[in-house]
């Protein structure tokens, strides 16, 4: 093989590498941009996944508040017809105790002086 031809094998060679290397500097801020825009749209979900779940949970809290309101209301509609009742019907004793019933339920009042009880009282 001769000089001329060996120059061109090594300058094929040469040209071959330079594409190479061009080809990598070309696509490897290309694939640093896609590895970085992968991360923030991971970041994201995330974020989002934490937002979702804090929704569910406000949603599920929320649902049982309702649920408490809605039957606090039927308490207080129902309470006052049953102690209604028991006086029209003519049972004093049976209502009070009705009351003392739900005074201790509450554990809130007293009915001596209506003094705020502890819980543990």
């Amino acid at each position: 093989m001769g000089i001329w031809q060996c120059w061109q094998v090594l300058s094929y060679r040469r040209c071959l590498c330079f594409c190479f290397v061009c080809l990598q500097l070309y696509t490897i801020p290309g694939v640093y941009d896609w590895m970085l825009e992968d991360a923030e749209t991971k970041e994201k979900l995330h974020l989002y996944e934490q937002q979702l779940e804090l929704c569910n949970r406000q949603a599920h809290e929320r649902e049982v508040f309702n649920s408490e309101i809605r039957q606090f209301w039927y308490d207080m509609n129902y309470h006052p017809a049953v102690l209604l009742g028991m006086i029209q019907d003519g049972d004093s004793g049976y209502a009070e105790s009705y009351i003392n019933s739900l005074i201790k339920a509450m554990g809130i009042y007293s009915l001596q002086g209506y003094k705020t009880l502890s819980p543990g009282a």
